[in-house]
């Protein structure tokens, strides 16, 4: 459907168009017709992961290997945030004003301010995390994957509930998606070849 692309890790949605991470940059690709439209190279990038857009379509990418995370804003990538509370950042969300950000140097979700980029911490699932997935749950909460095999949902308030524990059976939990209208939760398993759909509560 959309060939050209070099290990794709991450993908965004906005506008009529769908933004695809891969080893380059971002790729812009056309859903009807699957063209890439355009490339945007992120310079410097390490291993490119995730990436999310603000209303005004501002692209953040996520680097985990260089532990740092970069904005793209009229076509041009630019280092946005490094910082030692951001260590292995993977899973991107916009939320109104602040980027969450799956941080797996420590297993937590952190949250940063989009304007003077202070970075606080929600929840963290303990040290060995893989924060993979970052989906807003349509309640004021999100769903957070570890990629270890465990599913968490963050409530609004910060309380956090384990959905799915798949670790005996070693299935991996990659990022995920989840449709509140559906409370359809998606989630691929990188290794094993699957692709598994839950209905939650």
């Amino acid at each position: 459907w959309a060939p050209g692309l070099s290990r794709p890790s991450g993908v965004w949605y906005q506008d009529g168009r769908l933004f695809a991470v891969d080893r380059e940059g971002v790729a812009v690709i056309d859903p009807d017709s699957g063209e890439i439209t355009e490339r945007i190279p992120v310079p410097g990038g390490a291993f490119l992961n995730d990436v999310a857009a603000d209303s005004g379509g501002t692209l953040f990418v996520s680097d985990t290997r260089n532990s740092a995370i970069y904005r793209i804003s009229n076509g041009k990538a630019e280092e946005w945030l490094r910082s030692d509370l951001i260590r292995d950042p993977n899973g991107l969300t916009v939320d109104g004003g602040r980027l969450l950000v799956g941080n797996s140097g420590d297993g937590c979700l952190k949250a940063v301010d989009l304007y003077t980029r202070e970075v606080t911490t929600l929840a963290c699932l303990g040290e060995g995390s893989v924060m993979d997935g970052v989906k807003s749950d349509g309640r004021g909460g999100f769903i957070l994957s570890d990629y270890n095999g465990r599913i968490f949902r963050l409530g609004p308030t910060g309380e956090k509930v384990k959905l799915l524990d798949r670790t005996t059976p070693q299935m991996s939990c990659a990022d995920l998606e989840y449709v509140p209208g559906k409370r359809l939760l998606v989630v691929p398993g990188l290794y094993d070849n699957r692709l598994t759909a839950y209905r939650l509560d």
